[in-house]
């Protein structure tokens, strides 16, 4: 069985600010990422930016997902993967490129937060 994940947030911009300022604190307190090795499907957009990606069911991911707020990380490696250091290496280091990224997106929204108020 395939599933798809949207590589976007799906709908509009909510009309009330205060909703979009709360939704994107909620994204950013949360970091995931997902090296996955399997066949996938990639559906851009107009932009050529992946809108959603389809992976199948014979696929690995690789998830970790990072609770900014309460500290919490949690790892899953596919076991079959358990020895494989090249490829565990290469998640790390996406994992570690994700968090760097974290920083800018923090300042952006105190910027913003300083605009609005």
């Amino acid at each position: 069985m395939a599933e798809t994940i949207q590589a976007r947030p799906q709908g509009g911009p909510p009309e009330d600010w205060k909703t979009k300022l709360n939704e994107w604190a909620y994204q950013l307190s949360v970091l995931k990422v997902i090296t996955y090795v399997g066949k996938a499907e990639v559906t851009p957009d107009e932009d050529g930016l992946p809108q959603s990606i389809t992976l199948t069911a014979e696929g690995d991911p690789f998830v970790t997902v990072c609770n900014l707020i309460g500290g919490d990380i949690t790892n899953v490696i596919p076991d079959k993967f358990k020895d494989d250091e090249t490829l565990q290496a290469f998640h790390a280091s996406q994992v570690e490129k994700a968090g760097q990224i974290l920083p800018n997106n923090l300042r952006i929204l105190g910027d913003l937060v300083d605009k609005v108020l």
